[in-house]
This record gives structure tokens, C-alpha cells and sequence, in this order.
């Protein structure tokens, strides 16, 4: 596909400066560009998801202490 795009003579010349100093097209400049930015979108909900997840165990006090079994599991694997 083809896409027709207009750009500023600043945005064309670091493009150029970008994709020769990388040994790419300017082409293939957008396209890593739009690649990125889809992945970016494609995560959005995902960073969304964890951020709501923040503090959900606050002020729980029915929760093991985390610090004693991490070092009982330590002390189990290095003791076989």
C-alpha cells in the first residue's frame, strides 16, 4: 500500500538525518515508526489493567509475610 504524506522541510531533513545515519530508508523509517506505535496501542489496555491493579493488597492483614517465605524458599533451594 501506498500512503501519501506531507510533511515540514524540518521533519524531512531529520528523517533524512535519521535514515541515513541508520542505513534505512526513510520508508522504512515510518514503518518501524507505525510498528512501534501499534505496539504501543496494542499494550495500552494491558499498562491500563496493571495500573487499576495498584494497592489492591493494601491494609490486608490476611496476607503471609512475604519477606519469611522468600527467605524459607531461599534457604530450601540452597540447602538441596
Amino acid at each position: 500500500m501506498t500512503i501519501q504524506l506531507e510533511i515540514t522541510d524540518e521533519q524531512r531533513a531529520v528523517l533524512e538525518s535519521l535514515a541515513h545515519s541508520r542505513g534505512l530508508t526513510p520508508q522504512q523509517i515510518f514503518s518501524q515508526a507505525l510498528d512501534r506505535l501499534l505496539d504501543e496501542d496494542e499494550n495500552a489496555d494491558w499498562r491500563l489493567a496493571l495500573l487499576s491493579l495498584e494497592g489492591i493488597w493494601k491494609d490486608r492483614d490476611d496476607l503471609p509475610d512475604f519477606q519469611a517465605v522468600r527467605q524459607e524458599f531461599d534457604r530450601n533451594v540452597w540447602e538441596r
